[in-house]
């Protein structure tokens, strides 16, 4: 009978730390990685990016149609090295589509691959936070006031 106990009180346990790590992945900025190219080197850079969206926190690879953020990553191979752009568009934001954030670019050797990723998606994560956090401050319930209501209340 105690191990029938243990048993389902580590069910249980593993059971609310499964739900936890859920909901705390369910908090993740979805964003979509769209690859342009057709290079050898490009196409394992996405794969790359794709794979450290999926292992970051605040992060979550998501779907091309789905309300969030789309990386459309643009590559240029010569040789062993590839010149790559980045643009991060907002989409779906607030009934308009494909909102410009930011863009940049930069140079990645086949052997730096992993490196490329972490730089790319660590230059992608702060907008996304910064954006976020504004809308958020921007959508609080004292900030959506009504013109004349702010008025009122300033004078």
């Amino acid at each position: 009978m105690g191990d029938w106990s243990l048993l389902r009180l580590t069910f249980a346990a593993a059971l609310s730390c499964a739900f936890a790590l859920a909901s705390a992945r369910g908090e993740a900025n979805p964003i979509s990685v769209e690859y342009i190219g057709g290079d050898r080197i490009g196409t394992f850079l996405a794969h790359e990016v794709t794979e450290e969206i999926a292992g970051s926190a605040a992060l979550s690879v998501g779907q091309a149609d789905e309300d969030g953020w789309k990386l459309v990553l643009l590559t240029t191979e010569s040789g062993r090295v590839a010149f790559y752009s980045v643009i991060l568009v907002r989409k779906r934001f607030a009934e308009v589509f494909d909102q410009y954030v930011v863009a940049f670019n930069g140079f990645c050797s086949a052997t730096r691959l992993r490196y490329c990723a972490r730089e790319i998606v660590g230059r992608v994560k702060d907008p996304i936070d910064q954006f976020e956090s504004n809308w958020r401050e921007l959508t609080l319930p004292e900030n959506t006031a009504a013109p004349e209501e702010a008025s009122e209340k300033a004078g």
